[in-house]
């Protein structure tokens, strides 16, 4: 099973409008990843996934809605 490294930009980890490390690793199990691994409070995420990179990178952005943190959440 591919093994992916994803260093999430703009994740707010702290202050208003934050993901919690938690919820970040719950949006990853959404998107079909397995044995889902964050790094420290930084938005970096490793996790396992079976299908194309491509496909991995569509559902995990599906899984997001709109940018957590931003004004329009």
């Amino acid at each position: 099973m591919p093994m992916f490294l994803m260093l999430l930009r703009a994740v707010n980890v702290g202050g208003a409008g934050k993901l919690p490390m938690s919820d970040l690793k719950g949006l990853c199990e959404k998107a079909g990843f397995r044995n889902v691994r964050t790094y420290i409070a930084s938005g970096n995420v490793v996790a396992e996934r079976d299908g194309a990179e491509a496909e991995a990178k569509r559902r995990l952005r599906r899984s997001f809605g709109p940018t957590p943190g931003s004004p329009s959440a």
